[in-house]
């Protein structure tokens, strides 16, 4: 399986050499050095995912949107996080505690950046952690500002004794414009408060958010991490919807 992986990404350097070619499946086994029935059906299983494109008339095949897609995401959240960062550094040096930036992916959240809060007691979770929509108070943005079909799909797949709890806090989550989640993490008790981002198109489906031990975050301070939490999250969307201005 891995051999095959790494032929299909040989497929695509070698198509991607030469801007603008389209080649024939015998030129690509050629370049390749497989068999042509074996490039073929490389070939054929990247078209199908629109990694590759098949000219209908001339059988030869190109570069396929998919990868213009990946391409643009990547793009969108490089600048996402090159802008979040220094907000993100402001925000845990104010309140000592981690601080992440969260987008939607599908149907489950995706931290993208963090910054470590300076002591070592604190909530650790690495770039790349992925988690469900019941968890964080990241992930409980994140679910809140989704489309009502899609929230509602997502809720509905949670325990039943839960869902109405779910869908109050939604509501109220959009409402107030921001969550705070209390939760024990490994054998610890951790407080997070996360606030929507909006970018140019319209959708809040990223977050920023602090998460530390509760013993840090007594109910006294939430009130001014919160209003931090909601000046950076309000700073990056105003960038965020100046890149589509500038």
């Amino acid at each position: 399986m891995i051999k095959v992986f790494d032929k299909a990404v040989m497929a695509i350097d070698i198509i991607a050499s030469v801007p603008g070619k389209e080649w024939s499946t015998e030129e690509l086994s050629k370049a390749m050095k497989m068999p042509v029935s074996t490039t073929h059906r490389i070939l054929l299983s990247l078209a199908k995912h629109d990694i590759l494109e098949q000219n209908r008339e001339t059988k030869k095949f190109r570069l396929g949107w998919k990868l213009l897609n990946w391409g643009f995401v990547l793009y969108k959240n490089m600048d996402l996080r090159q802008l979040a960062l220094p907000l993100m550094r402001s925000l845990t040096e104010k309140t000592k505690e981690s601080s992440f930036l969260s987008i939607l992916l599908r149907n489950e959240g995706m931290i993208i950046e963090k910054v470590d809060a300076p002591s070592p007691i604190r909530y650790h979770s690495e770039i790349g952690t992925r988690y469900p929509l019941n968890r964080s108070a990241s992930a409980r943005v994140l679910l809140a500002y989704m489309g009502e079909g899609e929230r509602n799909a997502i809720i509905d797949t949670f325990d039943p004794a839960i869902r109405s709890l779910f869908r109050e806090e939604c509501e109220r989550i959009r409402e107030q414009g921001y969550a705070v989640v209390r939760e024990t993490r490994e054998i610890i008790d951790v407080v997070g408060i996360a606030a929507p981002v909006q970018d140019f198109t319209g959708k809040k489906d990223k977050a920023i958010a602090i998460s530390g031990p509760e013993i840090r975050l007594p109910p006294e301070k939430i009130p001014m991490y919160v209003e931090w939490v909601l000046e950076a999250a309000e700073e990056l969307t105003q960038q965020l919807i100046g890149l589509k201005r500038s």
